[in-house]
């Protein structure tokens, strides 16, 4: 069976061959690359001013070719794979891109039919049993799933009857890139091998990171069908500390003891004296079999109260010294008041008045010319745009 499905690979051409073709009917061709007879075996001259038609046969999909030339008329562009015949009647299953050319008014005339070996396997080889782990799939979404191989089975650990009918999403886990699948699938209708590598899931939930080759299976010059190749394998389980942590549930977080919090500013509390009563400390409920929580002791209320009882006791401090120094400083103002005398005080007064007033018209000068610096500013852009 492998050497057979080996046989229906066809070997790719290192250029691909092109022929321009006329997108109403007859589809004549109008040229033809030098690469052409080694698909089809027509020499170019046979070909060139011919229709198309002469490359059709029993399994061409006549309609669906028709359908992609005329399309590259209204720019469209198109890949599939088609079954053409050789000059000795001969079918070839080759991918037809077709593209749209213009001519010199810029309309689109003809077409560029680009053509290639299409890599297929066909529906016998597919299906039946050999020595890989394989299962086919069909070619119209959801992809449901025809048969499995046994390995495939054994690889997984799923019944073929829980997978026959279904898609392959019972395979597919929280690391399984489904879009990357999926766009692994679409690739495939075009006639060309997919290789992709997923990451799966087996039935008992372990990893299990595969490469996937998506062949298509052709039955009636159609693809019909995806044989999809697992090989590769790494299984990955999950560890003992990942279980014993899905066990325990995730880490509790705990609150800082209160010796720990640190305490506000003096500026924005008052001053506590020392005779003040501290606020008992919450006692948080710690989860039952925690060893961590059980080995730690809980701080004690005693060991945190001499550091707060210190720190209030500075405030304290701090502000008396501040109250003393203020009324040191009124107290020899009033005494060196008593000494100048009533007059010399009163213009020592009138003196700061007037000091005071020219600081006050200086500042208010200076305010006056930032803001109109601030409107013309803002005038300047109004005069741009007017």
């Amino acid at each position: 069976n492998a050497c057979c499905f080996r046989t229906f690979i066809q070997p790719a051409m290192s250029t691909p061959a092109w022929l321009v073709v006329g997108n109403k009917p007859p589809f004549n061709v109008m040229a033809a690359s030098p690469e052409f007879p080694e698909y089809l075996e027509y020499d170019i001259h046979e070909i060139v001013g011919r229709s198309m038609r002469m490359l059709f046969g029993p399994l061409t999909h006549v309609a669906e070719v028709r359908k992609a030339v005329l399309a590259s008329g209204a720019t469209d562009s198109s890949c599939a794979p088609f079954m053409l015949y050789t000059k000795n009647g001969q079918g070839r299953m080759l991918v037809l891109e077709i593209v749209p050319a213009h001519n010199g008014e810029g309309d689109a005339t003809h077409c560029v039919m680009t053509i290639d070996h299409a890599d297929w396997v066909p529906k016998k080889v597919a299906v039946a049993e050999d020595t890989r782990a394989k299962l086919v799939l069909k070619a119209e979404k959801p992809y449901p799933v025809e048969c499995v191989s046994n390995l495939f089975v054994k690889l997984y650990e799923f019944s073929s009857d829980s997978l026959s009918g279904r898609t392959l999403r019972p395979i597919f886990g929280p690391r399984t890139d489904a879009q990357c699948f999926d766009q692994a699938l679409d690739r495939a209708k075009t006639g060309k091998t997919q290789n992709i590598s997923l990451w799966t899931c087996k039935a008992d939930m372990s990893h299990l990171l595969v490469n996937i080759t998506v062949f298509p299976v052709v039955e009636q010059g159609a693809v019909c069908n995806f044989m999809l190749v697992f090989k590769g394998a790494i299984d990955v389980k999950p560890t003992a500390a990942a279980t014993e942590g899905a066990k325990t549930g995730p880490p509790v977080r705990r609150n800082r003891p209160s010796s720990m919090r640190l305490m506000p500013n003096a500026s924005e509390s008052p001053a506590r004296s020392s005779t003040d009563s501290e606020p008992e400390p919450k006692k948080h409920a710690r989860p039952a079999g925690s060893g961590e929580a059980e080995s730690r002791r809980p701080v004690d209320a005693k060991h945190a109260q001499p550091l707060q009882l210190n720190t209030a006791e500075l405030v304290r401090q701090q502000l008396e010294m501040r109250e003393g120094g203020v009324e040191r400083l009124i107290q020899e103002g009033c005494e060196a008041m008593d000494e100048l005398g009533e007059e010399e005080c009163m213009e020592r007064d009138a003196n700061d008045s007037a000091d005071l007033a020219k600081a006050t018209a200086g500042a208010d000068e200076a305010r006056a010319g930032q803001d109109g610096d601030d409107a013309a500013g803002m005038a300047f852009p109004e005069a741009l745009s007017t």
